[in-house]
Formats: structure tokens, C-alpha cells, sequence
């Protein structure tokens, strides 16, 4: 039997949506019949007592998988993207000298406190490429019990940055439904699909987006869920020439123009205009419902560095922020 563990429960969130997971008398304990989920709470004390207790007293339990985000801590770590950790280290004050060995591909430091600068970041390079709080108690408990411990962490930020914590629960979801999808891929135990659509390819996550703009259409337009499909003509969809990807890709596209016109209009029509400024990326979290943004773009010379901020400046700022002011009556 299996137990999940994960530090807070927005990164289990959908975990609670696909299986059948229900509270038991303990804190943060939750079980089915696939197992047991473990909120073990922030920290490298509070992850060794909270999964200590609970091997100790479920010794049907053989494997830990942790899964949870982290902060990346040098360039080569890409945002948004689940790595699988091969070594677990903790930095607690000072670098503690046992480490575990996992089966992955990157190395993890556990920090005793949470990295908002780049004084705390630096001393953790020399250890592993992200950071957590929990990984290494978890194994340390473990290992005590002769457990097996895999660790999957979805890159949410980069460590040291101040607003690090902020960014992290606007990904909560994001995380939670990519962090599920790659435990699924490891599982036999899957979540039954919600419609069999021939000749469309669904994720995971598309397919909670499927479910999710089906019963918001349902409820605005007063039809069945199976209406909806045949509303978005899915005949005319399978007979396109195109992959069951990009099939799935233009029906999800169709059901949130269903639910908000205007909204999905207002975000195509800058994620067009952004396309300008291309190889630079311009995202924004809240899909473009304010003005904030996001940046990001990498060089390699002087040279492409002044020819990136060319093209940013001369970009026109002006006509996108305009689009958020209200007119005077």
C-alpha cells in the first residue's frame, strides 16, 4: 500500500476530486482503498514526526510518494515542469551530513526555513538544483521503517524571490492537477474518464477542464451535458485533419468561448499581440483579467540583451493598458 504525502493541502487538491479519499481520526490523515494521504504540514521536524506516527501505526504501508512544489534554484531548472528527485539534502542552519538516495534525476535540499533572498539561496547551491521544506524528514522517517520513497516536485518559483509564496498559491491548482496526472502515469489506478470522445486525446487536466466548462454551460444554458457536446459539434471537429490533440485543444477552446465570450475574445486578442515581442514571453496568471504581467526571456550576449529590451520598449505599452481603462460617461 502507498502513502501520499504532500505539505499542504492545496497541492493535494485534486487527489480529493479523482479518488475517494476520507478523513480519518487523525490530523491530516485521509484514506481509501488505494491507500492513505498524509498532509504533513510545512517543515523538516513537522514532515519526520507526522510521517513517523503514521508508518508506525499502518505497517501495511510499503512505499512513500511525496509529492509537493519547490523552488528552483539555479537556471537549469525549468518553471512549471515535474521533476522526479535522485538525492535528498537538508540545509538546517547549517548542511546536515546524511543524505538519502532516491530513483530520480534532479537533487533536492531541504531548507529549515523558507528561501526569500539570495543570501539564503546561495549556501543551498553547492547541495542540489530545488528546494523544499518537507522532502528530506519525510525520507529520514522512511528509512527508519525500511519504506521506499519516491519524490515528484512541480517547480513553482524561483527560490530567493520575495514573492515567492504568493506566486505559489496561484499555481496551487495548476500544480495539483499536473502533480496527479503524473502520479496516474505511474498508477494503474486511474480516474474513469468522463466521456469516451472518440478521436480526442484528453490529459488529466483537460479532462477537469472538460467536466468543469460542461456543468458551468449546463447550468447557463438550461441543457443536458450531452446537448452541450452536440452543441459544440463534435462530428465537425473529428472530421478535421488534425491530431486528437490539437482536436481537444480546439473543443476546450470552444467550450470557454461558450462560457465567456467576451473573456476568451479579450485573452486571444492579446495573447496575438504579445506575439510581437516574440522570443520574449509575456504570460499573465490571472488570463489577462488585469493589466499585471509577467516577463521572462533569456540571452547570451550584450548584443541580444539591448536588441530584447529594444523590442520591449518600443513595444505599444500605452494601447494594451488602455484596454482597462473605463471611459468617463
Amino acid at each position: 500500500m502507498q502513502l501520499l504525502t504532500f505539505a499542504h493541502r492545496p497541492e493535494a487538491q485534486a487527489f480529493f476530486e479523482a479518488y475517494p479519499f476520507k478523513s480519518t481520526s487523525t490530523e491530516g490523515l485521509y484514506q481509501s482503498e488505494f491507500g492513505w494521504l498524509l498532509i504533513t504540514g510545512e517543515g523538516i521536524h513537522e514532515a519526520i514526526a507526522s510521517v513517523a506516527s503514521i508508518l508506525g501505526a499502518y505497517p501495511a504501508i510499503t512505499e512513500v510518494i511525496n509529492l509537493g512544489v519547490a523552488g528552483g534554484l539555479t537556471a537549469e531548472v525549468e518553471l512549471h515542469h515535474i521533476y522526479e528527485i535522485r538525492t535528498s539534502y537538508a540545509f538546517d542552519e547549517a548542511p546536515v551530513f546524511k543524505s538519502f538516495t532516491l530513483s530520480g534525476v534532479l537533487d533536492c535540499v531541504t531548507s529549515g526555513k523558507r528561501i526569500l533572498s539570495e543570501s539564503g539561496r546561495v549556501p543551498l547551491l553547492a547541495m542540489g538544483t530545488v528546494v523544499d521544506r518537507e522532502l528530506w524528514g519525510i525520507c529520514f522517517a522512511a528509512k527508519q521503517l525500511n519504506k521506499s520513497v519516491r519524490s515528484f516536485k512541480y517547480i513553482s518559483d524561483n527560490a530567493g524571490e520575495l514573492t515567492a509564496c504568493e506566486v505559489v498559491k496561484d499555481l496551487a491548482l495548476k500544480a495539483s492537477l499536473a502533480l496527479l496526472e503524473t502520479y496516474q502515469s505511474l498508477s494503474e489506478k486511474t480516474a474513469p474518464s468522463l466521456f469516451n470522445l472518440a478521436g480526442f486525446y484528453f490529459t488529466f487536466s483537460q479532462e477537469h477542464l472538460l467536466k468543469n466548462y460542461i456543468q458551468k454551460l449546463s447550468i447557463k444554458w438550461e441543457i443536458s451535458e450531452l446537448e452541450i457536446l452536440q452543441k459544440m459539434e463534435i462530428e465537425h471537429l473529428r472530421l478535421e485533419k488534425i491530431s486528437p490533440k490539437e482536436r481537444t485543444k480546439k473543443l476546450l477552446e470552444k467550450l470557454k468561448q461558450g462560457l465567456d465570450p467576451w473573456g476568451s475574445e479579450f485573452e486571444l486578442k492579446n495573447q496575438q499581440r504579445f506575439q510581437a515581442l516574440q522570443p520574449v514571453s509575456i504570460s499573465s496568471i490571472s488570463h489577462f483579467q488585469n493589466p499585471e504581467l509577467k516577463l521572462s526571456f533569456t540571452f547570451h550576449s550584450k548584443e541580444e540583451l539591448e536588441m530584447r529590451l529594444a523590442r520591449i520598449s518600443s513595444f505599444d505599452w500605452k494601447d494594451f493598458f488602455d484596454q482597462y481603462r473605463v471611459s468617463d460617461v
